[in-house]
């Protein structure tokens, strides 16, 4: 084994960035990424995602390999042979070649999204997450002998049979039970939906059967909110017992539970480099936390009633927050200073749901 080879990630990357005479401003305007990304790299706080080991593999003209640690590749080998189904693997890149032709032929390089995790062209969603929930919360109640059962059709666009319109889901609760499904959410790749339930429960389904494939029991409420890591390998659900929960979607192992809250959380999303969360609900602050330590980094107070909805801009450089007050909050979620340019006239209506344009440059709300 090489020098270079047996070199952490972190270290490996450091070097390489110190040879080019570069500063972590510079690699990253190189990347499309952050300093703050550049940074915990470097320092092992987190890895580079698959889309950004290419990157830095083409940007330095290095093998791929050299960006992933050799534990990793150990681990994806063993967790193969130990038959856990793809789609709940880790998205590492391995024996890639690296070429100047695009990844996937039919989508070129500038329409892919650099997020955390993702490797695909961006794919339009046929239902908002609310739209989503107010199909749940509008299913068919029905009784039968066995009690009530909740029936919720979800349609999706098959992303592999373009001859096909939809698939129709159905996804029921347990016989006996009537149970809120409070929130759902797509994962990154669009195979899992993660339900949030009022059962203090959080589901993993299978998104073309409805099928169950992980029940998350780790809260002590009911559970308000889930939203998927960039990569897929977690989930973050918020809960009205005052906490929000990261864990693992391949056996709902937990990772860390954060407890700054002082009420019900409402809300919780991800950065879109997977470094960070930010979190909101009745105590109307919005907390930014490491996505890795539970470590709080900033606090925004400029709610006057509870948070519903948290959206990070694509280049994470900025939040959008609204709720019960009416009013569109922009601010910066390092310093937690408001924007000095926007101010919102639209109808002081709780703000249910909030969306960024793809350039950064818009917002969509209702």
């Amino acid at each position: 084994m090489t020098r270079e080879e047996s070199l952490p990630v972190a270290q490996r990357l450091r070097e390489e960035r110190l040879h080019h005479r570069w500063s972590q401003q510079e690699l990253a305007d190189h990347l499309g990424t952050t300093a703050v990304t550049i940074s915990r790299w470097e320092n092992g706080v987190s890895k580079p995602s698959p889309y950004f080991r290419l990157k830095l593999a083409q940007l330095f003209g290095k093998p791929i390999d050299e960006f992933v640690e050799t534990s990793d590749r150990e681990n994806i080998d063993e967790a193969q042979r130990d038959g856990v189904p793809q789609d709940f693997l880790p998205r590492t890149v391995v024996d890639a070649t690296v070429t100047d032709q695009p990844l996937l032929p039919h989508h070129p390089k500038e329409a892919m999204i650099p997020i955390e995790g993702s490797l695909l062209p961006p794919q339009k969603s046929w239902l908002a997450r609310r739209k989503l929930v107010a199909c749940l919360a509008s299913g068919v109640v029905a009784a039968s002998v066995g009690g009530w059962w909740l029936e919720t059709f979800l349609h999706r666009t098959p992303p592999a049979v373009a001859s096909s319109p939809s698939v129709e889901v159905v996804y029921r609760s347990s016989p006996g039970k009537l149970i809120y499904v409070n929130y759902v959410a797509w994962s990154p790749l669009g195979h899992f939906i993660a339900c949030a339930d009022g059962n203090k429960t959080a589901q993993i389904l299978d998104a073309a059967t409805g099928t169950v494939k992980m029940v998350y029991r780790g809260h002590m409420g009911f559970v308000d909110c889930v939203t998927w890591a960039p990569d897929e390998t977690r989930v973050a659900s918020a809960s009205a017992d005052k906490t929000v929960q990261v864990w693992k979607t391949k056996t709902g192992e937990p990772v860390l539970t954060y407890k700054g809250h002082t009420a019900g959380v409402h809300v919780v999303s991800w950065s879109h480099n997977g470094t960070l969360l930010a979190s909101g609900g009745t105590d109307t602050t919005v907390q930014v936390w490491d996505a890795f330590s539970g470590q709080k980094i900033q606090t925004y107070t400029g709610h006057t009633k509870s948070v519903w909805n948290i959206e990070w801009s694509p280049d994470d450089e900025s939040i959008a927050s609204g709720g019960e007050d009416g009013i569109i909050h922009i601010w910066n979620p390092m310093t937690a200073h408001p924007s000095p340019t926007f101010v919102y006239q639209g109808p002081k209506s709780r703000i249910n749901e909030i969306s960024w344009s793809p350039n950064g440059k818009y917002l969509g709300t209702y």
